[in-house]
C-alpha cells in the first residue's frame, strides 16, 4: 500500500482533508518505516553469523576456495572401492565409537600404507566381522552388505557409474535427463525416460562443501590448530583452513542424538590447482533416538583425475548378444490394455548392440521384435463385433423414426 492508496482508502470514510488526517500521517510513517524494518530483518541472520566469527578472513578464504573448485573442475574420474552396510534393525548394535575406532586405527593406516596398490582381498580381510555377517544367503538379490570395485566418471554432468558385485558388472549412465542401467548378472538393460532414484554420485559429492557456510546460516566459527570449527543449530563441522578440505560434517536431531556423519581422510591433490580429493570418504546414518549405526558407506580411492578429457564413448552403453532390453520410456499399449497393467517394449538382442540408447530410439526395430501382432482370427472377430454394433444402432434409429411417424399420423 502506497501513500496514494492511503488517500483513496481514507476518502470514503469522510477524511477528504487528508493533510490534516491523523490516519494519513500514521500510515505515511508506517510506509516509511516498513522498508527499513524489512532490510534490517533480512540482514539480521548474516549479521548474527558474522558477529560470532572470530576468524572471518579465514572463513572467507575457505569459501573462495570452494568457489574455485566449482569454476575449475569440469571432469572427474574416481576409482577405488565402495563398502556398504545396511544393518536394517537397531538390534544389531554397532556404535559410532566402535566404527570410528576401526576407521582411524585400522582402515586409514592400511590405505595410507598401500596407496594405489590396495587390493580388494586385503580390504575385505580388514573389514570387521559385522560387515561379513551381512552377506546373508537368504537375500540373494539384495546387497545388504557388500564390498565392490567402483568407478565414477563425471563430464560436466554426464555420469557413468560402474560397480562389480560378485564378479558381475553393473552400470548406470545418466545423461540427457534419462537413466540407462545394465546388469550383467541378469543380462538386462533398462532405459528410463527420466532420472531414477538410484544413487549416482557426481564430482560435487567428492568435492564436498558446506552450503550453510556459503549462505551464512551458521552460529559460530573459530580456528583451532588450523581446523575451522563451525557450529550451526543442528550441525557441526571441521574444515582444513588451508585447503578447504572438510574433515567432518555431523548432523544431529533436536534431542541431541546423531542423524548422520560424514568423515573425510587422507586428502590428496590429483592436479596442479591444489584441489583436494578424499582418499577415504565415510558416510553414516543412525537409528532414531540412538547412536547405533543404521547405514554405512565407505569410499576408498586408489586413483583419480581432474579435468582429464573423457571420450564420449565412455557414456555409450554396449551390451552383448542375448541381452534383454526394456524400454521403460515407451508403453506397449496393446499389452498394457490386455494385461491391465503397464507393459513396456521389450526385446532380446540377437547380436551385440554397440549403443543401447540408439537401439531403443529405433522404435520400428524395437516393436518389430517386442510387440506380438494379432492373429487374423482375432482381427476378424473384432471387425464382426464392430459391424454388429453399427447394425444395432441403425435398427434402433429406424425403429424410433417409424414410431414417431406413426404417432404423427394418428394425431
Amino acid at each position: 500500500m502506497t501513500p496514494f492508496s492511503c488517500i483513496v482508502w481514507l476518502r470514503p470514510f469522510g477524511l477528504l482533508n487528508y493533510k490534516r488526517s491523523y490516519g494519513f500521517v500514521a500510515l505515511l510513517v508506517y510506509h516509511c518505516l516498513c522498508p527499513l524494518a524489512m532490510v534490517l530483518f533480512a540482514t539480521s541472520g548474516s549479521v548474527t553469523a558474522k558477529s560470532h566469527v572470530s576468524d572471518a578472513n579465514i572463513l572467507d578464504g575457505v569459501v573462495s576456495k570452494w568457489q574455485q573448485w566449482e569454476n575449475t573442475v569440469n571432469t572427474l574420474e574416481y576409482q577405488g572401492y565402495k563398502v556398504q552396510l545396511d544393518l536394517r534393525s537397531p538390534e544389531n548394535v554397532y556404535t559410532r565409537e566402535q566404527f570410528l575406532s576401526f576407521i582411524t586405527e585400522e582402515l586409514v593406516p592400511e590405505v595410507k600404507r598401500s596407496g594405489q596398490n590396495l587390493k580388494e582381498r586385503s580390504l575385505d580381510q580388514l573389514l570387521p566381522p559385522i560387515f561379513h555377517q551381512r552377506f546373508d544367503k537368504e537375500f540373494p538379490g539384495k546387497a545388504i552388505g557388500c564390498l565392490k570395485p567402483y568407478t565414477l566418471v563425471d563430464d560436466r554432468g554426464k555420469l557413468r557409474l560402474d560397480e562389480i558385485l560378485q564378479g558381475k558388472i553393473r552400470t548406470i549412465i545418466r545423461d540427457d535427463m534419462k537413466d540407462i542401467r545394465y546388469s550383467a548378472g541378469s543380462h538386462q538393460a533398462d532405459v528410463y525416460a527420466s532420472y531414477t532414484n538410484y544413487k549416482v554420485e557426481d564430482r560435487n559429492y567428492f568435492l564436498f562443501q558446506l552450503p550453510l557456510v556459503v549462505d551464512g546460516k551458521f552460529d559460530s566459527a573459530h580456528l583451532d590448530n588450523n581446523s575451522l570449527q563451525i557450529e550451526a543449530e543442528f550441525s557441526s563441522s571441521e574444515v582444513d583452513a588451508e585447503t578447504g578440505f572438510v574433515t567432518r560434517h555431523s548432523l544431529h536431531r533436536p534431542d541431541g542424538t546423531f542423524f548422520s556423519d560424514r568423515f573425510q581422510y587422507l586428502p590428496f591433490f590429483p592436479d596442479s590447482h591444489g584441489i583436494p580429493l578424499p582418499g577415504i570418504l565415510v558416510t553414516t546414518r543412525f537409528f532414531k533416538e540412538t547412536n547405533a549405526l543404521k547405514l554405512i558407506e565407505i569410499y576408498v580411492c586408489t586413483s583419480a583425475s581432474i579435468n582429464r578429457e573423457i571420450p564420449l564413448s565412455r557414456f555409450i552403453l554396449e551390451v552383448p548378444a542375448g541381452t534383454t532390453i526394456v524400454d521403460r520410456s515407451t508403453l506397449d499399449r496393446e499389452r498394457t490394455q490386455r494385461d491391465k497393467t503397464d507393459r513396456y517394449a521389450v526385446s532380446v538382442t540377437k547380436q551385440p548392440v554397440k549403443d543401447v540408447n540408439e537401439y531403443v530410439e529405433d522404435a520400428s526395430a524395437m516393436f518389430a521384435e517386442s510387440v506380438p501382432t494379432e492373429s487374423a482370427g482375432s482381427l476378424w472377430g473384432s471387425n464382426v463385433f464392430i459391424c454388429l454394433n453399427a447394425a444395432a444402432v441403425i435398427v434402433i434409429v429406424i425403429f424410433i423414426m417409424k414410431k414417431r411417424a406413426t404417432t404423427e399420423g394418428e394425431a
